[in-house]
């Protein structure tokens, strides 16, 4: 995997931060995942992925993160006519001292 991060904060409660992985196996036997019509085991290049997160601290103790994301097999070589798959996450940490 190749990664490239960038993260800024805005202020003491806001930080943004954003993502691209592209992802490699090494080998053909590993990671099958993609259905037989649509693959190519021949290849090496998985996609990439591009990710974005917010996140907000109103208090000390509390965060909240929200992120989202898409991975793009188009851009590889393995299972490049398969569908773009979505990622969305929401989390809430609240520390208890």
């Amino acid at each position: 995997m190749i990664s490239l991060d960038y993260s800024a904060r805005f202020n003491q409660n806001f930080t943004m931060s954003v993502s691209s992985y592209y992802f490699i196996r090494n080998d053909q036997f590993t990671y099958v995942g993609y259905p037989v019509d649509l693959a190519n085991n021949d290849g090496h290049f998985l996609g990439n992925e591009f990710f974005a997160r917010l996140l907000w601290r109103p208090a000390s103790d509390v965060h909240f993160n929200l992120g989202g994301g898409l991975f793009l097999p188009s851009l590889g070589d393995v299972a490049p006519r398969m569908e773009n798959a979505w990622r969305v996450e929401l989390g809430l940490i609240i520390s208890l001292f």
